[in-house]
């Protein structure tokens, strides 16, 4: 059977006891309202049951009681007994390698990701090289063509902010990195593209309106 890993975020909340029958033997109730997080890092470990380990309980191993269907609002309840030494190196062990596992598969999700958002970057900027041909053809006025730049940018940092949305895996630190690094850059294809120079027809709060939404993304 497995072994899964489990990370509680509110530990308060936990109630451990020891058995009033048995020696070396533990119960732990988890309550419904708690923060508990279980990640299988071993299939083959342990043969005969699935075995929980609370890196806060660090020389106890737990098997679970409760039933998997049960309501949402009951407890879980395990039942648990103090290991080894040597136990408690292996697992650690796994959990170091489960963690460099994950660190590779993250990188490699974060570069993934960066490359999608390098390629809508350059589409933009092939969109923004088209306007400028339609520009010099007199295919566009001035005012048609930094309209169209606006609409651009816009519809841009949209797709932007739906693709890092839509990255649930991503963390919030990487996330806001990601989000800054592209937002100066999307400003600053605003602020070298926008002709400055147009009169007619044109607000200077169009385009303080476009500034401010790439500073907010």
């Amino acid at each position: 059977m497995s072994l899964e890993i489990c990370e509680v975020n509110t530990p308060e909340k936990l109630k451990l006891k020891s058995s009033i029958f048995f020696k070396n033997r533990i119960r732990l109730i988890i309550g419904p309202d708690t923060e508990c997080k279980c990640t299988r890092i071993s299939e083959d470990l342990y043969f005969k049951q699935q075995k929980y380990y609370f890196p806060i309980f660090e020389k106890i191993i737990f098997v679970k009681t409760s039933n998997d269907n049960q309501s949402q609002n009951l407890p879980l309840i395990f039942k648990g007994i103090f290991i080894h030494e040597d136990e408690i190196g292996m697992i650690k062990s796994l959990i170091k390698e489960n963690i460099e596992k994950e660190n590779i598969k993250y990188n490699k999700y974060k570069k993934t990701l960066d490359k999608e958002i390098s390629e809508i970057i350059g589409s933009l900027s092939s969109e923004i090289d088209n306007q400028k041909k339609f520009l010099k053809k007199d295919y566009l006025t001035k005012q048609q063509y930094n309209e169209n730049i606006k609409i651009l940018l816009a519809a841009y940092l949209d797709i932007i902010t739906i693709k890092l949305d839509k990255g649930v895996n991503l963390k919030n630190d990487d996330r806001n990195l990601i989000n800054k690094f592209y937002g100066n850059m999307i400003e600053g294809l605003v602020s070298n593209n926008i002709l400055i120079d147009v009169t007619d027809d044109l607000k200077e709060s169009d385009f303080q309106d476009t500034e401010q939404k790439n500073k907010e993304f």
